[in-house]
């Protein structure tokens, strides 16, 4: 997209992508340069998470937080009255807080249809919101669209870091946010359990990518990510996939953008059990509760990933349309899923369409991105190498002898583990491989709170 300015971009894109007219009447306060979205579908407690947020300082009339009710026609009857009852819940609390720095304004969608009606859309439907709001205070050019969820809690410094992190690292479109499962409470120790053991195969996953040397290997999670708007606005929005849609989010990012990770700072998911979505945390935790042993992909599948990921970034020179394919040399598994996946056909069409070893390379690693490296293990996982116990997995292996200098000795149990894992990403953010191709920022331009170049 060629270069348009604040007015034009907005409106090309609520007409390319069908956003809904504004909702809010109330025009923002001219200082606001936060915005954070939380969708609220059923949630009983959602006063914890707005009093985190609450505790979250900023100058005054910088954030505003949005409250996002989503439902559809074809929920239950008693999923509406929650929503009714959680709403009177919020707005007696916001009338509460009159000395709070932050701005909170409600968004009611009762009736989403049913085809599309999820956290995807929910997330869409406030963060198009916030892009009009952010327009309409001037700041398209240095605002922040926040994502959060409703049973999160967070570190005060959290809104703060958002900013602070943005200014210090101009070249970032958007950024991943450091999180911690809590891990003792009022539930039953199995749920915590059960928590831990998921997002040790989480982190454990992309450490691994890391270590393979795959260049997008960043956490996705729906409540621990942000975005500048005008980034937002260019790369099409949020999607709105049912669940998921943080992963597609930010790994559509991702592959052509500079996506950080912001480690200051914490959010805090809940460690609570859900049916409501075919996969991610609250699914997980409640399968293991079930009585599914948690399990992750075993380690020799990133081995093999690892061998692929070191030949596409050590080409000498680009490989000729009727030479041999890359996929000569690699090992079996990797060697038949890019056969599957018609490589031979994409370094054609690649190769027809650049002119430098560089463009071919980045091209090549644009196609096999996040999704397609899912796919891989999970097709690997199914065929050749089968999942592991998450322990196991995670367990004794390259990536943990490099995390402490008693590789002999490793933590003895899940929670020691995952303590290990969280020290280590928390200490070591992710970044794009120096042997790697890194996607250029926007139009090769730098980007802060203070003036988004894209």
């Amino acid at each position: 997209m060629a270069r348009i300015n604040d007015t034009e971009l907005l409106a090309h894109y609520r007409k390319r992508f069908h956003a809904r007219p504004p909702t809010l009447r109330e025009s923002p306060d001219k200082a606001v340069r936060l915005i954070v979205i939380i969708p609220v579908h059923d949630e009983p407690d959602l006063i914890p998470c707005l009093e985190s947020l609450e505790n979250c300082r900023t100058p005054q009339g910088w954030t505003e937080i949005l409250l996002v009710f989503n439902a559809s026609p074809d929920d239950a009857e008693a999923i509406h009255q929650q929503n009714r009852a959680t709403r009177l819940q919020a707005e007696k609390w916001i009338a509460a807080q009159t000395n709070s720095p932050h701005r909170y304004h409600l968004l009611d969608f009762p009736d989403l249809p049913p085809k599309h009606a999820g956290v995807g859309l929910a997330r869409k439907l406030g963060m198009d919101e916030g892009a009009h709001r952010l327009a309409q205070a001037g700041h398209l050019h240095n605002g922040l669209l926040i994502c959060y969820d409703a049973d999160c809690s967070c570190s005060p410094n959290l809104l703060a870091a958002y900013a602070h992190h943005f200014e210090a690292n101009p070249e970032s479109v958007a950024c991943s946010t450091h999180f911690e499962h809590p891990l003792q409470g009022p539930l039953p120790s199995r749920q915590y359990a059960a928590a831990a053991a998921y997002e040790l195969h989480l982190r454990y996953y992309i450490e691994a990518l890391r270590w393979a040397r795959f260049p997008y290997a960043l956490h996705t999670i729906g409540s621990s990510m942000a975005i500048r708007v005008r980034s937002y606005l260019r790369h099409g929005g949020m999607n709105r996939r049912k669940a998921g849609e943080d992963f597609y989010f930010l790994h559509k990012l991702m592959t052509h953008n500079r996506v950080t990770e912001l480690t200051e700072a914490t959010v805090y998911p809940s460690p609570r059990a859900s049916h409501r979505v075919p996969f991610g945390t609250g699914r997980a935790i409640g399968q293991t509760l079930d009585g599914r042993p948690p399990v992750s992909y075993s380690f020799q599948a990133f081995r093999d990933l690892a061998a692929w990921m070191h030949v596409l970034q050590n080409l000498q020179q680009i490989p000729s349309p009727t030479g041999p394919l890359l996929r000569d040399s690699l090992p079996t598994s990797i060697a038949t899923f890019l056969e599957n996946q018609h490589v031979e056909r994409v370094q054609c069409e690649i190769l027809a369409n650049t002119s430098s070893l560089e463009q071919y390379q980045r091209r090549l690693t644009q196609w096999f991105d996040g999704f397609r490296c899912m796919k891989f293990l999970n097709w690997v996982s199914r065929e050749i190498y089968p999942e592991q116990p998450v322990l196991e997995a995670a367990g004794m292996n390259d990536l943990t002898r490099n995390m402490t200098p008693y590789p002999d000795s490793l933590p003895p149990n899940l929670f020691s583990l995952l303590d290990l894992y969280r020290v280590h990403q928390k200490n070591h953010p992710s970044g794009f491989p120096a042997s790697a191709p890194a996607p250029a920022t926007e139009h090769g331009n730098r980007s802060s709170l203070h003036g988004d170049g894209a």
